[in-house]
């Protein structure tokens, strides 16, 4: 399968926003070794299911979504946790 502009251009746009939620966890105090345990799961996750299941989308999506990403959805406790710090 040939990648396409469309390809590309959608790859940078995920990549952009997962740099940002990234970004904004550490900002909030959560270490970068949690981080990258958390992705490493959901890598493995993935490639032992082949796909991305799409109930982890739904997973406050639209309150995630305003922030900076939509890579998000499923993180419910990091996005608790920044919320709760927000309210104090």
């Amino acid at each position: 399968m040939a990648t396409t502009d469309l390809d590309d251009e959608q790859f940078e746009q995920v990549a952009q926003s997962l740099e940002c939620w990234l970004g904004d966890q550490a900002t909030d105090d959560v270490p970068e070794l949690v981080l990258v345990g958390l992705l490493r799961g959901y890598a493995d996750s993935i490639e032992e299911h082949g796909y991305v299941p799409r109930s982890w989308g739904s997973c406050e999506s639209s309150r995630i979504r305003h922030s900076c990403d939509p890579v998000s959805g499923g993180q419910q406790q990091n996005t608790s946790r920044k919320t709760a710090s927000k309210e104090k």
